[in-house]
């Protein structure tokens, strides 16, 4: 559990305060949200300054989990404001589907050029609206693909011109009650596709399917790494299993490994893997032999 001092107490209610006033700002606001904390929060703010004036909007990607899709749209019902799936068409996209690293700035062009689309819906006056994302000051110190793609479409990040860190969002969601103030980052089912593989919806679905039967028995996180083998003109499927580095050992017993090896390779994978290092946020750049 995060032991909350007086002083991150008193920053995060000042963050919180700060948050609420930024979005008083406007007339409405229109919060992209994914599930995270970061988005969960922001929403959360922009419905305390303005609560008929905020609209929640989720892209309805396959990319998307259908577990975390139903755990965004409990939320935003819980708040009572308007949600907004929009459906996505990036998987269409070849430049997508290429996967040669810059996939996550043609999945965010995909959507804020949809949110663009269904705006004039949305809201009849849009001069003074703000439409804002989740991104913190610790993104910037990241390789973001999409931030190219946010820039170009005016998307605001009120983390960001606030000076609002990670761990102060998670204190501030943890007195605010939010569920998911201590949930691990959740990046899209297609990063677990090496760089370099093309997505497929097809593949969307084995690791979405894989990393639920691996959940099901207990990890708190799990990531299932899809690379391929190929070699004679045929190409191998290889799941690479990472969860925390203190529940290896659970996995690694005789009768778990068993079970998750059996379900995977029932699911349609080739070979299935272990990674004796962990979970690693973004996963590890890995060549394995023969890949292609």
């Amino acid at each position: 559990m995060l032991m909350i001092g007086r002083k991150s107490a008193e920053n995060a209610e000042s963050a919180w305060k700060a948050l609420r006033e930024w979005f008083a700002m406007f007339e409405r606001s229109i919060v992209l949200v994914s599930g995270g904390v970061d988005s969960s929060l922001l929403l959360s703010a922009a419905a305390k300054a303005n609560h008929g004036a905020t609209i929640a909007v989720t892209a309805d990607s396959p990319s998307l989990a259908r577990g975390e899709l139903q755990q965004v749209k409990d939320f935003v019902a819980g708040l009572g404001v308007k949600h907004v799936l929009l459906t996505t068409g990036e998987i269409e996209d070849p430049r997508y589907r290429e996967n040669r690293g810059d996939r996550c700035y043609f999945c965010k062009k995909a959507l804020y050029e949809e949110l663009e689309r269904e705006l004039p819906r949305l809201i009849s006056d849009c001069s003074r609206v703000a439409v804002v994302d989740g991104t913190n000051v610790d993104d910037l110190h990241d390789h973001r693909p999409s931030r190219p793609a946010s820039k170009e479409h005016g998307i605001r990040h009120p983390y960001v011109e606030l000076g609002i860190s990670k761990s102060t969002i998670r204190e501030v969601g943890r007195l605010q009650g939010l569920s998911m103030w201590d949930k691990p980052a959740m990046a899209c089912l297609s990063s677990r596709i090496q760089t370099g593989i093309t997505v497929s919806s097809e593949k969307i679905a084995l690791i979405e399917s894989a990393e639920r039967e691996v959940q099901a028995l207990g990890f708190t996180s799990v990531r299932v790494r899809y690379h391929e083998s190929g070699r004679d003109g045929a190409s191998e499927s290889i799941a690479r299993i990472e969860v925390p580095e203190g529940e290896i050992q659970l996995l690694i017993n005789s009768e778990t490994r068993l079970r998750v090896a059996s379900a995977l390779r029932a699911l349609g994978f080739s070979h299935v893997t272990i990674d004796l290092e962990g979970y690693k946020r973004g996963g590890r750049a890995i060549k394995l032999s023969g890949s292609q």
